[in-house]
């Protein structure tokens, strides 16, 4: 009663009324916004963002006041969401991947302008997007990126159930962002490894938890109230799109060379 009593329930009205958001800090200068799942997601090594242009490492998270300190850094990103760091939707990121597969857009006039640089930007993604399927591109002996276009928090659903079946498969030093997965060793073996998913975990994938860090449950809000397993689900439900994983799973693959 003395730490969630009278006043102290406007923290509990805060978690409905405040936007899913964390302020970055540098010092006293503010560089911007993350999601939290940026902060909970699991990471070896630093925390490193991409944020205002540049990189920075996390040195401090204050989850009652939802801010977070950085300092600038030369490492690269390990959150990286499109230069931007937040966990876009599956809709979003698979109307990017129609729009670099298909022509004009029907209900949209496009400035010359805009029409060249719609160019530029599929001759870029070139190799990256196919329809029905999506693509793995080797890039030497031991790398290779898997185009999945599924949103951040499919791909973290997708990471967690690849990491249970295929240890290894992905790459832990930068497993993921909006777009795509990293793996490491024999590119072929996704296809084998999807199969194991669907076999361990069903079709639809909601027995998959992402993984958080324990620092995140910690000082999740009101995690003292919670069971510790409780705290966990709260946190990886957040990050998670099991819809958007399984329906990335159901599609074929195709694997070209970088």
């Amino acid at each position: 009663m003395d730490r969630y009593g009278r006043r102290h329930f406007l923290e509990l009205l805060s978690v409905f009324s405040a936007a899913p958001e964390v302020t970055v800090f540098h010092g006293r200068h503010e560089i911007g916004a993350v999601d939290p799942a940026v902060l909970t997601c699991r990471v070896a090594g630093p925390r490193v963002l991409t944020l205002a242009g540049r990189s920075w490492r996390v040195t401090h998270v204050d989850w009652g006041r939802r801010r977070v300190w950085v300092e600038p850094t030369d490492l690269p990103g390990t959150a990286r969401w499109l230069g931007i760091p937040q966990p876009l939707s599956y809709a979003l990121c698979d109307a990017m991947r129609r729009v670099l597969l298909e022509g004009e857009p029907d209900r949209v006039r496009l400035s010359r302008r805009a029409t060249a640089r719609l160019g530029v930007v599929r001759e870029d993604a070139r190799g990256l997007v196919e329809d029905p399927h999506t693509v793995v591109v080797r890039h030497g002996d031991d790398q290779a990126r898997w185009w999945t276009w599924a949103g951040g928090r499919a791909n973290a659903v997708l990471t967690a159930a690849l990491a249970r079946v295929a240890p290894g498969l992905v790459d832990e030093t930068d497993r993921f962002d909006n777009r795509y997965l990293r793996l490491r060793g024999d590119a072929g073996a996704l296809d084998a490894a999807l199969a194991a998913v669907r076999r361990e975990f069903g079709d639809d994938l909601c027995g998959v938890r992402p993984e958080v860090s324990e620092e995140a449950v910690r000082r999740l809000k009101f995690a003292e109230l919670l069971p510790p397993d409780l705290a966990h689900d709260t946190l990886a439900a957040r990050l998670a799109d099991h819809e958007a994983a399984a329906c990335l799973v159901r599609r074929g693959v195709v694997t070209v060379l970088g």
